[in-house]
């Protein structure tokens, strides 16, 4: 039989200490759960553990690891997870079941266990070289721009983009804002489109649309309004500045026009219209009904 040295049976010790203390691991995600709004996952260790006799061993699967995401009690930013996401899996030098039960202050551990596969922390983001999922993108990604994203290579991808020239684009199937108010100050506005306007309308400058436009409540126009396509009017209108149409006119309202009007197309006017400025009809159709 032959005899250790104190060197190696420290080393053997060391060894076998350190086979039960876990510092971090890139996990593949095998389970994403969602418990009251906090998402766990379970994950499986994808690099094994290897012996000195050569053994090679497979980690257990470490099941409820709460996610980290950039977020305080405030704000921050959350992500879907899928099954097969890679992530990094890093261990608590204590135990963390009190914390994970609502202690944000300091207190006693409920036992002396370090580094355990039991305390681990999923952090998301972490990739292979070779699986960047920049690279399979449908939008063009730029390594300059700030890009906040979602549904990565699918039809339905969106995103909002911050680039270094200090502008701002927003891409996706369609954009929805809700708010109490909402203010967009600009020299120069340009809407490309179709647009439908629900609510009173109040615009205090020139106006200038050149496809089809639906306003269906109050309309005040003060200053130069240009109305290059098909325009329908369901709401009181007036106009207290020039009014120029090269499409047909619909007015379903009460109308009232000041300055100068021009019309280009056709005119409909199905209630009382006045026209207190000069009035221009090209090739109109007036109906009063």
């Amino acid at each position: 039989m032959t005899e250790s040295s104190l060197e190696q049976l420290v080393d053997a010790q060391i060894d076998f200490r350190l086979a039960t203390v876990y510092t971090c691991l890139v996990c593949s995600i095998s389970n994403v759960r969602e418990i009251n709004s906090q998402i766990l996952v379970d994950v499986q260790p994808i690099v094994n553990r290897v012996y000195k006799d050569g053994e090679i061993q497979a980690y257990p699967q470490i099941l409820a690891v709460p996610v980290v995401f950039p977020r305080s009690s405030v704000g921050g930013v959350t992500f879907p997870l899928r099954k097969g996401d890679t992530v990094v899996v890093v261990f608590s030098k204590n135990g963390l079941d009190v914390f994970k039960q609502g202690a944000t202050e300091e207190h006693d551990p409920v036992d002396t266990r370090q580094f355990s596969l039991r305390d681990a922390l999923a952090f998301p983001c972490v990739f292979p070289f070779t699986k960047n999922p920049d690279s399979g993108r449908s939008l063009t990604y730029s390594s300059t721009d700030t890009i906040l994203a979602t549904n990565l290579g699918e039809g339905s991808e969106c995103e909002v983009r911050l680039r270094p020239d200090g502008s701002i684009g927003i891409t996706g199937t369609s954009v929805s804002v809700k708010a109490a108010s909402t203010t967009i100050e600009s020299p120069n506005i340009i809407l490309s489109g179709q647009i439908t306007l629900n609510g009173d309308v109040a615009v205090t400058g020139g106006l200038g649309v050149g496809g089809a436009s639906v306003f269906t409540g109050t309309t005040l126009m003060q200053g130069t309004n240009t109305f290059a396509g098909d325009t329908i009017f369901t709401g009181d209108i007036d106009i207290a500045g020039a009014l120029s149409t090269t499409g047909s006119a619909n007015f379903a309202g009460a109308n009232t026009f000041v300055g100068i009007s021009t019309f280009n197309g056709s005119l409909i006017s199905t209630t009382s219209t006045s026209l207190f400025g000069v009035a221009t009809y090209n090739l109109q159709t007036i109906a009063t009904v």
